[in-house]
């Protein structure tokens, strides 16, 4: 009764075998110990395209891809004979040539002596999941638009080279690289030919560089570029490559876009050990690059820091001094040479400063930058349209108001109707207020701003040009 029933179990671990080997999702091959094909399965042929005949007598290597390499198959075998088994992922090809992934199992099968008789091979295909493992290593790392490293890798990459630099004493550049007016084009054109421009920007700074360096696209306009074991003269050198690159035209929508670039540069180990830091000091290079002019570089110091320091300082001060009114106004008269009348008055801000008082040199181009600037002109034009309303009720009836406005303020697309809001509360009437409008100005927009001062004069505002001359010097313009 024993001997039956383990007669009877053999014969069912025989069909379960034989079920899994007919019916089984993997591809099967049976070698003998020599590597040459005994037997496949219906899943081989499927998956690979060969059937039984086309097969069977051969070598086992010949479903394997070239791509492997001798040495591969060398350690595979190697571990198959003297381990009894391998596990891993190899490269095979289908009958019309086509080469796939799979994830591979091999165990030998053993004698009585422990011997081994035969190998099973199986696998089965997995390149759709490599290519789906590929793509999210490709949207992890890289930018989809400019196939660049993104910051996770130029991240990781930087990380590697200050490694490299504490051991080696070497000592590597990240240059920090913002575009100058990028977004004059995405508000002319619209934002598909800013993202045609973006991929140009990188064709051109991967030519720049050398092989072994890394070109990036942090976000928006900007890109970083790491240069490893590079000494001064060789960042310089090609700083003014990538410069000189990018202040090339750019055809866009049929007509010629000049962008160019500003630099900020930071040397590893002297500033930073970290991407952070390095990424940090590089920007506040790139923003002395700007504040210098644009399309330069810069390389960061310590100065630079302090300088950031305290322009963070100042734009916090000036905020509260937004938020609290801490401002106020003179007038400067205006004289009439021949009658010595004083004939008009121009407002000038004036903000003190705990015991010190705040040049406009100083605060002004800040609060053009942070924005700030429109919400402290609608409260110069506001204050001074009532001062000189009141002086006109006290008798100075003919008295003329002069207020600077910034090309900031003329680009807020309710300026003019806020400028006549104001006009109308304070009862000022629109031919006693004179806009004295910079030449630099004007020329910021042409055709914007050609409009708005149409509009103004229309009103009986009248325009004045301040600082004629510094800018183009010619009426034509």
């Amino acid at each position: 009764r024993l001997h039956l029933d383990r007669r009877l179990k053999d014969l069912g671990e025989i069909e379960l075998s034989a079920k899994v080997f007919e019916d089984g999702l993997q591809a099967i091959v049976i070698t003998d110990v020599a590597g040459r094909i005994i037997r496949v399965n219906p899943m081989f042929s499927e998956m690979t395209g060969f059937e039984p005949e086309d097969v069977i007598g051969k070598d086992v290597s010949c479903i394997e891809s070239d791509t492997q390499g001798a040495d591969f198959l060398a350690d595979l075998w190697h571990t198959l004979r003297t381990e009894g088994g391998w596990v891993g992922e190899s490269w095979k090809r289908r009958k019309w040539g086509e080469t796939f992934a799979t994830w591979e199992s091999i165990s030998a099968v053993d004698g009585e002596t422990g011997e081994h008789l035969s190998y099973i091979f199986m696998f089965q295909d997995i390149t759709d999941r490599k290519l789906f493992s590929s793509r999210l290593e490709q949207l992890a790392h890289y930018d989809p638009l400019t196939h660049l490293p993104n910051r996770r890798l130029i991240s990781d990459r930087v990380e590697h080279a200050v490694q490299r630099a504490a051991r080696n004493d070497s000592q590597h550049a990240l240059l920090f690289i913002d575009l100058d007016h990028f977004k004059r084009i995405n508000d002319t054109i619209g934002h598909s030919a800013g993202d045609d421009l973006l991929a140009v920007v990188a064709e051109r700074l991967l030519k720049c560089v050398r092989s072994s360096d890394t070109v990036a696209r942090l976000g928006g306009d900007e890109f970083a570029i790491l240069l490893e074991d590079i000494g001064p003269m060789d960042v310089e050198r090609i700083a003014e490559k990538a410069l000189a690159a990018l202040a090339a035209p750019v055809q866009l929508e049929g007509r010629d876009w000049y962008v160019g670039a500003s630099i900020g540069i930071s040397i590893t180990p002297r500033d930073g050990q970290d991407m952070a830091l390095l990424l940090k000091n590089a920007d506040t290079a790139m923003y002395r690059a700007k504040a210098d002019g644009r399309h330069c570089f810069r390389f960061f110091d310590e100065s630079m820091a302090e300088y950031a320091a305290l322009q963070v300082a100042h734009e916090t001060a000036l905020h509260l001094a937004v938020e609290h009114r801490l401002f106020s106004l003179h007038y400067q008269p205006q004289l009439d040479m021949a009658s010595g009348r004083i004939v008009g008055v121009e407002a000038l801000i004036r903000w003190r400063q705990d015991d010190r008082m705040v040049p406009p040199i100083e605060f002004i181009p800040l609060a053009e930058e942070t924005g700030l600037i429109v919400p402290i002109g609608r409260w110069v034009l506001a204050t001074a349209c009532r001062d000189i309303q009141a002086l006109h009720a006290g008798g100075f009836r003919d008295l003329k108001l002069s207020v600077n406005i910034s090309a900031v303020e003329l680009k807020q697309p309710d300026f003019v109707e806020q400028m006549l809001l104001t006009l109308a509360e304070s009862g000022l009437p629109p031919e006693h207020l004179e806009l004295e409008i910079t030449e630099s100005t004007m020329l910021v927009d042409v055709a914007r701003v050609a409009s708005v001062l149409d509009s103004l004069a229309a009103t009986g505002i009248s325009l004045s040009i301040d600082d004629f001359g510094t800018g183009y010097s010619s009426l034509s313009y």
